[in-house]
């Protein structure tokens, strides 16, 4: 038995897939000596800001006396939308507001310091140009980092930034905390370069995860795509070849399953008019025989009724003809072998037979080819010329424009007639489809002159269009393969 994985499946499985990866490189980061992670990577901005207004008010508190420490906690609090606070090593308060330590923030507070003093601040001189002390204190030394933490408490509900300050009077280790309830509101968030090349890198490898699922979805639904727009235009010889255990594979079988069925159908269809065609044409020919017999020993009041009979059976003689060539070209597409035409002998001799005493206008780029059978194109253009003699002759002249345009070969057949119905046009090529009232049964035919076009043309590896013209007419277009430098493909129909 066949091992089904359905699409839901997929697509739930490369999402666990996904999640567990982006966990796994955030536990990688994390748990390394560099102490990188997802974290580290939003919050870098701010902790190199904090510890670049950590080493200014350090300067500041060196220079003034102790009872001014609060207003330079105040004018930077100010400045970046934070509340400002400095502590020692034992979690004591030296400057600013009086506030009540929740017991994580104290347990960050409390922790050893190992950096040596003086300890050399990183520089940030993007911020520090924003600050009007920056000019009394010049170039910051490079790293060593202090270190910088980041805390989030729930009661009460606010983000608790403390990065290293030597106090100093008693020249020992403090810290610097900024107290804030939305980082985000304030200046220490400016800089979202990390933020986007966080977002970025979380995209990139999601798209490298998903990329090949997806794309195996969208070529294979672009198989079937194609695969039905063939079998819209009655082609069902070209299998699907999607080899998938989930839904799109499933459908693929379907629709291969009905192309064929369908294709056994028609093709039976066909050989079934075909059979009746043939059949028919014996007792047809033996009335005819009879009726001329019939004629010699006719009196003055059987001549009217002999008239009458001959005019059924010739109809049903064209039907019969008709049948045939109509079942004749749909079943022998697949033999056909198709070779260089030179188009202009084509046309001029279907115009020869067909128009032999009405009046066509021909105009062909000279040295014209096509690709095709010249049996099929001749009954093709043919049927086309004499559609249009029968209804369009007595409006004007038809006219036959024949050029090349980009790697086919196009045949116009513009009549002047009074066309069809919009609403009929798709439905001309259909086996014995009349656009009545548009086009009388007077002028004979049984509706499958058109359908025998299509069938011809699209055995050629060619198309056929109608449509009504705009000054008025039918224009029938046929869209032919052109042959180069003397390669003859052979009709893969």
């Amino acid at each position: 038995m066949k091992f089904r994985f359905p699409l839901y499946a997929q697509i739930i499985t490369m999402f666990v897939i996904n999640i567990a990866l982006l966990a796994g490189v955030r536990l990688l980061l994390a748990g390394n000596h560099f102490n990188i992670g997802w974290e580290s990577v939003i919050y870098a901005p701010v902790g190199e800001r904090i510890r670049t207004i950590g080493f200014v008010i350090h300067q500041q508190m060196r220079a003034l006396p102790r009872t001014q420490w609060n207003n330079v906690l105040n004018e930077f609090g100010n400045y970046y939308g934070v509340k400002l606070y400095v502590f020692d090593s034992h979690a004591r308060e030296v400057a600013g507001d009086k506030i009540t330590l929740p017991a994580q923030v104290t347990a960050k507070l409390t922790l050893p310091r190992t950096f040596p003093f003086p300890v050399d601040f990183p520089r940030h001189p993007v911020a520090l140009a924003k600050m009007p002390w920056f000019s009394h204190f010049g170039q910051l030394p490079r790293p060593p980092f202090p270190p910088c933490y980041f805390i989030q408490t729930s009661s009460p509900d606010r983000f608790w930034i403390a990065t290293f300050l030597p106090l100093p009077e008693v020249q020992g280790p403090g810290t610097l905390l900024a107290v804030t309830s939305n980082l985000w509101q304030t200046r220490l968030v400016e800089n979202y370069g990390y933020l986007f090349v966080f977002v970025l890198g979380v995209f990139c490898f999601s798209f490298v995860i998903w990329w090949p699922f997806v794309y195996g979805i969208t070529r294979s639904l672009g198989k079937l795509t194609s695969a039905t727009e063939q079998i819209a235009e009655g082609r069902f010889d070209k299998p699907i070849t999607i080899s998938r255990t989930d839904e799109i594979g499933r459908l693929a079988v379907a629709i291969n399953s009905m192309s064929n069925r369908l294709n056994g159908y028609l093709s039976g269809q066909k050989r079934f008019l075909g059979d009746i065609a043939h059949e028919l044409s014996s007792p047809v020919a033996r009335l005819q025989v009879a009726l001329a017999i019939l004629e010699t020993e006719k009196t003055q009041q059987q001549t009217s009724t002999i008239e009458d009979i001959r005019e059924d059976l010739e109809q049903m003689s064209l039907l019969i003809n008709e049948l045939l060539a109509y079942s004749k070209a749909s079943l022998a597409s697949k033999a056909t072998e198709l070779v260089q035409l030179d188009l202009e002998t084509v046309l001029r001799a279907a115009i020869a037979r067909t128009c032999q005493n009405d009046s066509v206008e021909l105009n062909i780029q000279p040295g014209l080819t096509c690709l095709g059978d010249r049996l099929l194109l001749d009954r093709a253009f043919g049927n086309i010329l004499r559609n249009a003699v029968a209804y369009a002759s007595q409006c004007g002249p038809i006219e036959v424009i024949a050029y090349r345009s980009s790697k086919e070969t196009v045949v116009l057949f513009n009549d002047k007639g009074p066309g069809v119905p919009e609403e009929a046009i798709e439905l001309l090529g259909q086996p014995f489809y009349r656009p009545e009232p548009s086009r009388s049964r007077n002028f004979g035919g049984v509706g499958l002159g058109l359908a025998i076009v299509k069938t011809c043309i699209e055995t050629c590896n060619g198309t056929v269009t109608i449509s009504n013209r705009q000054s008025g007419g039918l224009q029938v277009a046929v869209h032919l393969t052109v042959c180069d430098n003397g390669h003859v493909p052979v009709n893969p129909l």
